[in-house]
């Protein structure tokens, strides 16, 4: 019965982006049952310059099923992100996730994705682990999502920042991105930054 009902609530919630008085406001959404959303991201701190990636998995509900973040050191944005994508993947294919939707606020990573990048590409082998990766998962979907609708996954992305090990994968949810979880998984919208 209450979950009858929270699913009526949330099939009558307005889509995942709308506008009003100008302002587009973004949500992140719940995936469809029977798959998993990976969220990734990766972070960067200018000065002293220090990367990292990181992502969540979370189920139709919203419901945590675990988190990563991998220390990178100096690099690109692009390259963290690629390595935020990688990691996740490889953890889908190690826990035998079949359905998995991939979201990454990176445009460019996306399309790397998607596209048929030359070999001589400078990240052409991570470009081709990932698509490699993509291919072992048997129901896949990756997407492009706005900062405003992954704000868990950047909060993610920013522990690796401050951990000791280059990797570490987490079966609860940090203490530190909660917050952002729990306003996901709420549905709170956010207006688009510039």
């Amino acid at each position: 019965m209450i979950k009858d009902r929270a699913a009526e609530y949330w099939s009558t919630r307005p889509p995942s982006t709308y506008n009003v008085c100008g302002t587009t406001f973004f949500r992140w959404s719940k995936p469809p049952h029977p798959f998993l959303k990976l969220n990734t991201d990766g972070s960067v701190i200018r000065n002293p310059r220090k990367t990292s990636a990181g992502g969540l998995f979370r189920d139709k509900w919203g419901n945590w099923v675990m988190g990563y973040t991998r220390k990178i050191g100096w690099s690109s944005i692009l390259v963290v992100e690629l390595w935020s994508i990688r990691d996740g993947l490889k953890l889908a294919i190690d826990r035998n996730i079949s359905h998995l939707i991939v979201e990454s606020n990176s445009s460019t990573a996306i399309f790397l994705l998607s596209e048929d990048p030359s070999e001589f590409h400078p990240l052409s082998t991570l470009i081709f682990d990932c698509r490699d990766m993509l291919h072992q998962i048997s129901h896949v979907k990756v997407v492009h999502m706005v900062w405003e609708a992954n704000m868990a996954a950047n909060a993610m992305a920013k522990v690796g920042h401050n951990i000791l090990e280059n990797f570490v994968i987490f079966d609860y949810i940090p203490y530190s991105i909660k917050y952002a979880c729990i306003a996901e998984i709420l549905g709170i919208e956010f207006p688009k930054t510039s």
